[in-house]
Order: structure tokens, then C-alpha cells, then sequence
């Protein structure tokens, strides 16, 4: 039996074909090239089957899978991580942009960091022409040997799940629920994989996330629309996405590797984090009514440097 190659890229796709051509090029144009990218089309109605067709015919790297109807978002991105047989995984949505140098750089991360888990590079929002538009600061670069500390300060950090856009340990990912069919599973994963080692951010801006009307979280959809997104014909949640982050935090981490002590451990910190950030919400807000500008310590995206070119 063949060997697989180290990384597996995974690419979800449902009526990509504005954008898929550009996440595929920005990956086969990688300086690193011994991996296999796996487009799972989710019955597409427009002319993604065609673009990935043809990219199949291009590159025998790559690999086209249609399903024979819409399982869900949640469904296609957990389909794809557990078709991994490799490594090392990576998820490439089909309207973000890699830079060239996106998957050496992690790679070379994790080689350096035997512990890490993920290894991922700072993000760069772009608009639907590509234009770059805002860096993301937040970083969730979290190297402590203590899950403890690890799973307070991803609570503490976590704004957008940009991260998970990284080059990921296959069997610590495929350890986690992966991605459930309600608005903040992605925190989760992002959580259940700090329980199991170090998050490692490249410092370099390698990652171009593309944020348009119709982007799951960042554009303008309303619940109802990013439910249907995660799985067709099922309701709205009258849970509130943070409760059940909450609760879903708590239940992978009594259920991660870890001695009871530090399960217990985990939990409290965990605890304390949310109140935390619970109470930085609540100011917020007071600021709002009284009038007074909210506190932009913590703001998501900062201003572009004068070098960043557009990809």
C-alpha cells in the first residue's frame, strides 16, 4: 500500500465557482507540494462541478468527490477531516487565499513545536475583489505546557475561529466532535484542540480571508440563514451560541486525555474565563448606553501596513 502523503488539504465547497479557481490556484502554487487536496462538493447547482473537474484533470493532486445531496456545511467540513488518512490536515475554504509560503511556514512551526497541536499564520480580511482590508490582532498563540492555562487563555482570546484555517495534527483533530451543525462548533473544536496541545501562530501574514454578504459570521446573514448553512431544513436554536459553547467547552473537557486533576483544574479555569469575559461584555455594553465609546483594546483588526500587497 501507498503511503499517503503528509497533509491532506480539505476543501468544502457548495456553489464556489466565483471564487474556487483562486483557493485552488493559491494552493497548488504552494512552495511545499507533497500533499492531496480533496474538494467535497455538497450537490453544487452552478458550475462548481466543472471548475473541479477540470482542476482534477490538471493536477493529479487533487481529488473530486460530489455527494449526492446538500449534507450541511458542518457536514461536508467533518466529512473531509474524517477522510484524512495523513498526518497532518489542513481545511481550505473555497473563497480564501493562501499565500505561497502559507504551508512551509506551518509546517516548519510544528516540526519546531513536537507539542503543537496546530500551527497556523496571522489572518488578512479581504473583500470579494481580493482587496485586502483589515489584519486580524488577535492572536491565539498559546504555548503553555498546562491545559489548564491553555484552555483559559483560548477562552480569554477567542474572537474569530480564524485558526482553524491552519495545518492541524490529523489525530488530535479527528479526537475532537470536528464541526456540529450550530453557530460556534468551530470554538469548540478550536477548544477541545488547546486540551490536547500548544497552538503556534506564524507571525507572518499568510492567510486571506474572504468576507463577503454571504460569509458565515462575517457578512450579513441572519440565523436563520447560518443555520440553513450548517444543515439544511433544521430550525433555529432557541439556545443562545454562547450557552452552548459553554456547555460544549465543559463537555470536551470531561471527556479530553487528561488526569483527573487537571480535568478539574480545567473546568475551574474554564469558569473563570467566561466570567470574565461575560463581565467585559456587560462593560461594554454599560459604555454603549451612557454613550461612551466601547473599550478597543481588545478590537478584532487593525490597520493594514503600508507592505502588505493584495494576493
Amino acid at each position: 500500500m501507498a503511503t499517503p502523503e503528509p497533509l491532506t488539504i480539505g476543501v468544502p465547497v457548495y456553489n464556489g465557482e466565483r471564487y474556487l479557481p483562486d483557493a485552488l490556484d493559491s494552493l497548488l502554487s504552494q512552495d511545499f507540494s507533497d500533499f492531496r487536496v480533496l474538494i467535497a462538493d455538497n450537490a453544487s447547482t452552478d458550475g462548481t462541478a466543472d471548475i473541479a473537474t477540470e482542476y482534477r484533470a490538471r493536477d493529479e493532486r487533487i481529488d473530486y468527490v460530489r455527494h449526492p445531496s446538500n449534507i450541511g456545511g458542518a457536514g461536508n467540513w467533518t466529512w473531509l477531516a474524517e477522510q484524512a488518512e495523513s498526518p497532518l490536515f489542513k481545511w481550505a475554504s473555497a473563497d480564501d487565499v493562501c499565500a505561497p509560503t502559507m504551508l512551509s511556514a506551518c509546517l516548519a512551526a510544528l516540526d519546531d513545536h513536537s507539542e503543537a497541536v496546530l500551527a497556523y499564520p496571522r489572518t488578512v480580511m479581504i473583500d470579494e475583489d481580493g482587496t485586502p482590508r483589515e489584519v486580524c490582532k488577535h492572536s491565539l498563540h498559546i504555548v503553555d505546557p498546562d491545559p489548564a492555562v491553555r484552555i483559559n487563555k483560548i477562552t480569554m482570546a477567542m474572537y474569530h475561529a480564524n485558526a482553524l484555517h491552519g495545518v492541524i495534527r490529523t489525530p488530535a483533530l479527528q479526537q475532537t466532535s470536528l464541526i456540529q451543525p450550530w453557530l460556534g462548533s468551530d470554538f469548540t473544536t478550536l477548544s477541545e484542540l488547546a486540551l490536547r496541545g500548544s497552538l503556534i501562530e506564524v507571525p507572518e501574514l499568510l492567510f486571506f480571508r474572504r468576507r463577503t454578504p454571504d460569509s458565515l459570521g462575517l457578512g450579513k446573514l441572519d440565523k436563520r440563514q447560518m443555520q440553513e448553512w450548517f444543515k439544511p431544513g433544521s430550525r433555529t436554536s432557541v439556545v443562545p451560541p454562547a450557552w452552548r459553547v459553554s456547555w460544549n467547552n465543559d463537555r470536551a473537557i470531561a471527556h479530553a486525555p487528561l488526569s483527573t486533576a487537571d480535568r478539574l483544574r480545567c473546568h475551574a479555569y474554564y469558569r473563570g474565563a467566561r466570567g470574565r469575559k461575560m463581565l467585559r461584555r456587560g462593560h461594554n455594553l454599560a459604555r454603549r448606553l451612557v454613550g461612551l465609546p466601547r473599550n478597543t483594546e481588545r478590537d478584532q483588526e487593525a490597520p493594514l501596513p503600508d507592505s502588505l500587497l493584495t494576493p
